[in-house]
């Protein structure tokens, strides 16, 4: 097993390839790309994502997934992950994992959701998981239920546990934050109390 990196950078946009010599050769290898913004066009998104295919295409990649956030404005004990695919059967086999139906007609905006449409015209299978999130911080609940999909899915074997640590301390920075908004609600409460008590006399 080995394990290469590749990093690609430009004056506003880095990108890191991960690639993963996977143990069981039906699986296939693997490959990353993680990376620490997008490009600010959709000309721009375009251009990189097929930029991104261009290459896969020359690795003879024959599935690709994206991961990305669905907000959602209700905190679960454990997050739900949403599945869309451009194939039927992959579709079918992520729902086996443990993953939930997209609904009809939801958005995937930006590289995550671009890159499933132009895949498809290169005939490349291509699924996006949405790990569900209430998107104000970065959520290692939610990346851990994403992980866990692919685990299954994908036989990883990766330890999930590293991810407990990175939970509690979400936890404890999310209560810090609700504290906070508690908080300055009071305050601004306060003050317009004050205020509607001030009467105009002329």
């Amino acid at each position: 097993m080995y394990l290469l990196i590749r990093v690609v950078e430009s004056d506003c946009l880095k990108l890191n390839f991960f690639f993963w010599d996977h143990p069981n050769p039906k699986i296939g290898d693997l490959i990353l790309l993680t990376g620490d913004s997008q490009t600010l066009t959709h000309e721009g998104q375009y251009v990189l994502v097929n930029k991104i295919l261009d290459y896969t295409e020359s690795r003879n990649v024959k599935m690709v997934i994206t991961i990305d956030g669905y907000i959602s404005w209700v905190e679960e004990a454990k997050p739900k992950v949403i599945c869309v695919s451009t194939n039927p059967q992959l579709l079918r086999k992520m729902l086996e994992t443990g993953t939930k139906l997209g609904p009809s007609g939801i958005p995937i905006i930006g590289i995550t959701g671009l890159t499933l449409g132009l895949a498809k015209f290169r005939k490349i299978d291509a699924a996006c998981l949405l790990g569900e999130t209430m998107g104000h911080m970065p959520d290692p609940k939610a990346a851990k239920e994403v992980l866990r999909v692919l685990n299954n899915f994908m036989g990883l074997n990766i330890d999930l546990t590293l991810l407990d640590k990175e939970i509690e301390k979400a936890k404890v920075i999310s209560t810090k934050i609700k504290d906070a908004q508690i908080n300055i609600e009071d305050v601004l409460k306060e003050q317009l109390n004050k205020y509607e008590k001030v009467t105009y006399i002329s």
